[in-house]
């Protein structure tokens, strides 16, 4: 799978923490399990990041666009779910458990990948998920 990158992090994958992550990874999906009081989160995160840049050549004078790729390390990500955060800094990062459930290559394949575990869990409409509908659009 090409190269990989030393990362240490407080995430597992199949029950094994994760250390690596391949090159040609887009991002991965995971459920943020709190051990305490049986509620979970399912989510997306991101790896790779596009940042445009827009500058002014100092030689020349001209402006220019590029891309640049940013690896965003998420070894210490804790989700993007308010309630959760609350919880996560109320009963301490040690009683969540952090899986990641897929890891997506492809940027065209990741919302879509988060959706479906999202729809198979019934996360939208299980009260024991963070994900549930009125807490998310109120």
């Amino acid at each position: 799978m090409g190269k990989y990158k030393e990362i240490p992090s407080h995430w597992t994958f199949k029950g094994e923490p994760v250390t690596t992550i391949a090159s040609g990874i887009y991002g991965f999906i995971y459920k943020i399990i709190n051990i305490i009081e049986n509620k979970m989160y399912i989510g997306k995160k991101q790896y790779i990041k596009v940042k445009k840049i827009e500058g002014i050549n100092k030689k020349t004078g001209e402006t220019y666009k590029k891309t640049k790729w940013i690896f965003d390390f998420w070894r210490n990500y804790t989700g993007d779910n308010d309630l959760l955060l609350k919880d996560i800094e109320r009963l301490g990062k040690d009683n969540f458990k952090f899986e990641i459930l897929a890891f997506i290559p492809k940027k065209s394949q990741f919302r879509y990948m988060e959706d479906a575990a999202i729809l198979k869990a019934n996360a939208l409409v299980d009260l024991r998920y963070y994900n549930d509908y009125d807490k998310r659009y109120p």
